[in-house]
C-alpha cells in the first residue's frame, strides 16, 4: 500500500500543479488468449499490464507527463501499481529543452 499511496499523492499534485489548463489522458493494454493444440481445453483469455497515462501543459514552455501501469504479478497474489515515467520539461526553444524525471531508458 505504500507505493500505492504515493502514486496517490503524486497524481493530485500533478494535477493541482496545473492553473486551469487541460489534462490529456490515455490507457492501452493487452489482453491474450492461450490455447494448447493438443488439448482440449478450449482456452483462456489474461489480462496483460494496462496503462494509464495523462500530460499536461503547465505553462507557455512547461510541460508535464505521467504514467502508471498495472500489472498481474504473475503468482495469482493479484496485480501491482507501478509508476513507470514522470517527468517535467522545458523548453527554452525547440533546440534547447530540459527534462527532469523518471523515464524509460
Amino acid at each position: 500500500m505504500h507505493l500505492f499511496n504515493r502514486c496517490v499523492v503524486l497524481t493530485v499534485l500533478f494535477f493541482i500543479a496545473a492553473q486551469a489548463r487541460a489534462v490529456e489522458f490515455g490507457a492501452f493494454g493487452d489482453v491474450n488468449f492461450r490455447q494448447q493444440s493438443e488439448s482440449q481445453d478450449k482456452g483462456s483469455f489474461a489480462l496483460g499490464g494496462l496503462d494509464i497515462f495523462a500530460t499536461q501543459e503547465l505553462g507557455e514552455h512547461t510541460h508535464a507527463f505521467m504514467e502508471f501501469v498495472y500489472e498481474d504479478v504473475g503468482n495469482g497474489e493479484g496485480f501491482i501499481i507501478d509508476l513507470e515515467r514522470l517527468w517535467v520539461k522545458y523548453a527554452m526553444a525547440k533546440a534547447l529543452q530540459f527534462s527532469v524525471g523518471r523515464f524509460h531508458s
